[in-house]
């Protein structure tokens, strides 16, 4: 399965586990095109202080910061059914922010996913 693919199957699971009809922004909204820059901006800045790529670590597989934890592994976790607790148990050197983070923009109404 590509890593879209993953991302596709994890912001389904996120939608099962959140409230139904929450939205973070309200589909009435009128975003203008500086708006959209200033939130591309905004989650690039916020994205890199969460994880990064580096080619040097796990041939430039997106990980944590500060670790060496790539992305993919907690979406295959959830992808095979695991709960984000078991895979915190496994991997103590993600912060729980930095994970839920992750989800969040994977989730997010404004991501090309």
């Amino acid at each position: 399965m590509s890593l879209t693919e993953r991302l596709r199957l994890a912001t389904l699971i996120l939608n099962e586990l959140s409230q139904p009809n929450l939205a973070v922004v309200e589909p009435s909204d009128t975003w203008t095109e500086e708006d959209c820059l200033d939130f591309t901006t905004f989650s690039l800045q916020y994205a890199a202080t969460i994880f990064h790529s580096d080619p040097d670590i796990l041939g430039g597989s997106p990980v944590f910061i500060a670790t060496r934890v790539p992305i993919e592994t907690l979406l295959d976790y959830l992808e095979a059914g695991d709960s984000i607790d078991e895979f915190f148990d496994h991997f103590a050197s993600v912060s729980g922010d930095r994970a839920i983070s992750v989800l969040a923009m994977i989730r997010s109404p404004h991501n090309n996913i």
